[in-house]
């Protein structure tokens, strides 16, 4: 598994209760400070691609603006559904930095299912 590992922001950016919006190297995110935990996710609704920046944050779960869906931001989870799910990015604290991992995102086990290690695909 391969890591990209980039600063993104400083924490001075981003206060408790606070969103940034980060563009770099072909990614939208949007990043969450949640009682002091920094979170990451795609800035693209998984249903229709719609731009989440503006959407309603009422704890951890974020408001699509264009159609209602609401999703964990720490998981990228849909509420009540599964299926749909945002992209999640794994956050990094150095310092004062936000680093996030853009490495091409791995497909998690469906819901209820166990991972499977080394089970070969062929």
């Amino acid at each position: 598994m391969t890591t990209e590992w980039q600063p993104v922001a400083n924490l001075a950016d981003l206060p408790a209760g606070g969103r940034k919006l980060v563009r770099l190297d072909g990614h939208n995110l949007l990043l969450f400070n949640l009682a002091g935990a920094v979170h990451a996710i795609a800035d693209s609704c998984p249903h229709a691609g719609a731009w989440l920046g503006s959407g309603k944050l009422d704890g951890c779960w974020l408001r699509c603006p264009a159609h209602g869906m609401t999703f964990d931001v720490r998981t990228g989870r849909m509420r009540g559904a599964d299926g749909l799910a945002l992209r999640v990015y794994p956050v990094r604290l150095e310092g004062e930095a936000v680093w996030v991992d853009l490495a091409p995102a791995l497909l998690p086990p469906a819901p209820g299912s166990a991972p499977r290690v080394g089970v070969s695909q062929s």
